[in-house]
């Protein structure tokens, strides 16, 4: 015997069935692609089908599912409506070929299948970019309804104004749209692209470190990746990027236009924006500063930024600080070494000037260690690069800059408008709040109200309340702020929120400027907690009424002798205690090893003929309890194969669910069994229980005592 077999025969494991049915999570997966699906319409769909077994129940069903998709890979876990959106852009990178070009590798994904499609440009201007794009929807056979360009269309516009334009014609003959191009600094933390920047990665990989000599090589060798990539097996979801495309994205995309799209005819001569729209001449450009020791490094960036804005150029550290505080640019781009003031010192000059500390800078220098970093984030520089670096990188990061410059200066401007205003208004404060003027604009933001909203202080600054929240609109807490600003009053009121689940205390007070101070106050722990102690004293007074009653009914039974009155005035507490509409008490007869009703509540009279008398056996739930010895629970008897003879009597009587206590005397004999029976499904609480015990000892104590008195009466 080899060792193998030796150790298979000593380490059997005993195979446990699994009690419940396992979804197909992955099918379930793919299944969300759909149009209105929902993880609770497919966890319907798993009951319906498996409506006579063990399934499991909705919050265990999204439990295992969303531990299912954790253990995806990170570009399949999120959900993308079928044929809604496709995911284009140029790699960041481009092949060098080997006549000096090079080849700019445009790439796509499709939102719910992953599919993917890759070509070769020459540049990667927005006319390639249209262009590449339409070979992508010829590739899918069918138009999506969005396409998600990730970063700029084209890295250098020759003419922003017709190549927007162009986006636009293209857009409108396809019938899609096409949505603006976001920035880097979103892009880095947005979780849509991660599927195309996968791609990009695994592609670009098998290109970078390979020699080609034409475009026509680029294609080809992107063309045998993309057939390994597109029917390559999904590791754990069923069939591949190929077979999900043809399942859900392919029947949803619109039908592609009887011709493709024409590029429009070039006008007379190289017209620039400003000819074309001659309400920008007048328009001044945003202003950049570079400051550079290299002037080759100077000259290339002049190039790189000149089309779009109005460059400064400063061959070292005090021209730099004067230019600076002559013109003040929206962006620094810094490269300055010492042994003259350097870009660290231009910084700290630059940030401790209060109209200076709002321009955005960015570090341009030749070293890459971790001191360098660390000393740059010390002194405040928002962004930096390492030579050499990509111009494209630069122009996306300049970009955000400039964007980062606009909100500093706006929140800069609101700051000093609202230290005008006599408000005292503490930061350190537990309440968020919040100052809105009379046209609803954010004036005011302190930092409990930021961790409040979850949003940045330079986001709401200068914006208007109710397109800052949305979500807000038509609830209470626009009629209240509504009614504040226009009646000049103080309002207070709590507000839930379904979506976050948690509770809040506002109030709004008027302000002298005509605005309104906006208070608020999360109290959702304050709240569960009321829930709770009011849970528990409905809990202990409904347990202390129980008590009460179970006492008055040992009084009344002491003066009742006749056994079937006594044990309908138990069977009566007992379905009032447990909020039962009706129920039976059964004896348990020796001589014929049957069960007999004797009391009753509820029932009509076939239900009566119909269960009058039944052997203790599996056949009813009664007769399970009598058998076995334990309390017998029904939650819903139609889902029970072993009552489906008395489905139609249970149907008549109107019986859904049910519990059978058996009776047992001091000695251990059975005397009967307790049940109470309810008309929608139902399972009774713990304490409901307990107390259904007590009233079951009740019921024994008065069978076996009047058992004994018929027995002397007869002696």
């Amino acid at each position: 015997m080899s060792e193998a077999e030796l150790k298979q025969r000593l380490h059997v494991r005993r195979q446990q069935p699994f009690p419940y049915v396992q979804p197909d999570y992955g099918h379930i997966h793919l299944c969300l692609c759909r149009s209105g699906a929902t993880l609770l319409s497919e966890w319907r769909r798993y009951k319906d089908d498996h409506a006579e077994q063990k399934i499991y129940r909705y919050t265990q069903f999204c439990e295992h599912y969303h531990s299912f998709v954790l253990r995806l890979g990170c570009s399949l876990r999120q959900v993308f409506r079928s044929g809604e959106k496709m995911f284009g852009h140029f790699a960041e990178l481009a092949i060098p070929l080997c006549d000096g070009g090079y080849a700019h590798i445009f790439l796509v994904t499709m939102g719910a299948s992953r599919l993917s499609f890759a070509c070769a440009a020459s540049k990667d201007t927005a006319q390639e970019w249209v262009s590449c794009a339409i070979r992508a929807l010829h590739f899918y056979g069918g138009v999506p309804r969005l396409i998600i360009p990730d970063g700029s269309i084209g890295t250098m516009a020759n003419d922003a104004a017709r190549d927007h334009e162009m986006v636009l014609s293209f857009a409108r003959h396809y019938g899609t749209s096409v949505l603006p191009p976001i920035p880097r600094e979103a892009r880095q933390t947005t979780r849509p692209f991660l599927p195309v920047k996968l791609v990009e990665r695994w592609i670009m990989r098998k290109l970078y470190h390979r020699q080609f000599a034409t475009l026509a090589q680029v294609e080809a060798t992107l063309q045998l990746c993309l057939a390994r990539l597109n029917y390559h097996p999904f590791r754990q979801l069923p069939g591949s990027r190929a077979s999900a495309f043809a399942e859900w994205d392919q029947p949803a995309l619109a039908p592609l236009p009887a011709q493709a799209y024409e590029f429009p005819e070039p006008g007379p001569g190289p017209l620039s924006a400003e000819a074309l729209h001659s309400a920008v001449q007048d328009k001044p450009k945003i202003k950049v500063l570079v400051a550079d020791s290299s002037a080759g490094m100077r000259s290339y960036l002049e190039q790189l930024f000149g089309n779009e804005y109005q460059v400064i150029s400063a061959p070292n550290g005090p021209l730099a600080l004067q230019a600076a505080l002559e013109h003040r640019p929206g962006l620094v781009l810094s490269g300055l070494i010492r042994p003259e003031l350097d870009g660290f010192d231009l910084l700290e000059a630059l940030r401790a000037q209060p109209f200076t500390s709002t321009i955005a800078f960015i570090l341009l220098f030749s070293r890459s260690n971790d001191d360098a970093v660390q000393e740059e984030m010390r002194a405040g520089a928002d962004d930096w690069l390492t030579k050499p670096f990509s111009g494209r990188e630069l122009l996306s990061k300049a970009r955000g800059m400039l964007a980062l410059t606009r909100s500093r200066r706006e929140t800069q401007r609101s700051n000093a408008q609202l230290h005008a205003v006599p408000l005292t208004i503490l930061d350190g404060l537990s309440e968020g709040l919040m100052g809105v003027d009379a046209e609803w604009r954010i004036t005011y933001v302190n930092s409990s109200a930021e961790k409040l909203v979850r949003l940045p202080r330079a986001c709401l600054i200068n914006r208007n309340y109710w397109e800052a929240f949305p979500a807000l609109r038509r609830t209470l807490v626009e009629l209240e702020y509504r009614r504040a600003m226009s009646g000049r009053m103080t309002v207070r009121f709590e507000y839930y929120d379904e979506h976050d689940q948690a509770w809040t205390e506002m109030h709004a007070s008027p302000m002298e400027d005509g605005g309104i101070l906006l208070c608020a106050n999360d109290i959702t722990d304050r709240k569960r907690a009321q829930e709770v102690l009011q849970g528990a004293e409905a809990r202990l007074n409904g347990e202390l009424q129980a008590m009460n009653r179970l006492q008055l009914l040992g009084t009344r039974l002491l003066d009742i002798s006749d056994l079937e009155s006594a044990l309908q005035e138990v069977l009566g507490a007992a379905t009032s205690m447990l909020g039962a509409e009706m129920g039976t008490i059964q004896l348990y007869r020796p001589q014929t090893q049957t069960l007999e009703i004797v009391a009753q509540q509820g029932f009509c009279e076939e239900f009566l003929t119909h269960f009058h008398s039944r052997k203790c056996d599996d056949t009813t739930a009664s007769g399970r309890a009598a058998k076995h010895g334990k309390r017998v629970i029904l939650q819903n008897a139609y889902l029970d194969p072993a009552f489906v003879p008395h489905r139609p009597v249970l149907a008549l009587a109107g019986v859904r669910a049910w519990q059978s206590t058996p009776l047992f005397g001091r000695d251990g004999r059975l005397l009967g069994v307790l049940s109470t029976h309810f008309r929608e499904p139902h399972y009774p609480l713990d304490r409901e229980l307990r107390m259904l015990d007590l009233y079951a000892r009740q019921a024994v104590s008065l069978i076996e005592r009047l058992l004994i008195e018929a027995a002397q009466r007869e002696l």
